[in-house]
């Protein structure tokens, strides 16, 4: 449906919320599963943000008015280019799943690499902030200039 979705274990989270609550209670909690807390520990707040991204790519088209989306065209595009090519991020892991022949390749961030995933994060979030800031500057213009003309309207001309 051409929406952003991350997936990250809700088995995970919870296994991260037990093991803190057991750890502040003062139990011993088994090396192994500690090992696995620490590095879903790494990956949550990864998870988090990029969560955060799919949303702002999921619901752009509603923050920019209909009058100004030409403007922003290009802005959009490098970001959605970004999103769907990520192997253009150097270290990229990315799998392509194609589930029928009638269906698009589904591209797939993995989360095999700390270091490459920081840097995906934040080449998208650098691209996500340009457009917000972007947005705002255009949206501030655009309330301005229909202030302005409300003044005009307001002039008697005889």
């Amino acid at each position: 449906d051409g929406r952003l979705k991350v997936h990250f274990s809700e088995r995970l989270v919870k296994l991260l919320r037990e093991n803190r609550q057991l750890l502040a209670y003062g139990y011993a909690v088994p090396a192994r599963i500690q090992h696995t807390a620490n590095t879903a520990i790494k990956f949550y707040r990864h998870a988090i943000v990029l969560k955060q991204v799919a949303n702002f790519y999921n619901s752009i088209d509603q923050q920019m008015l209909k009058c100004q989306q030409s403007m922003m065209l290009e802005a959009a595009l490098k970001f959605e280019d970004l999103i769907k090519h990520p192997s253009k991020v150097v270290g990229m892991n990315v799998k392509t799943q194609k589930k029928n022949k009638d269906e698009k390749k589904q591209v797939q961030v993995t989360w095999d690499n700390p270091q490459v995933l920081e840097t995906y994060i934040s080449r998208i979030q650098q691209a996500a902030e340009r457009i917000t800031t972007d947005n705002r500057k255009l949206r501030s213009l655009h309330a301005a200039m229909c202030d302005k003309i409300a003044n005009l309207m307001s002039i008697d001309l005889l």
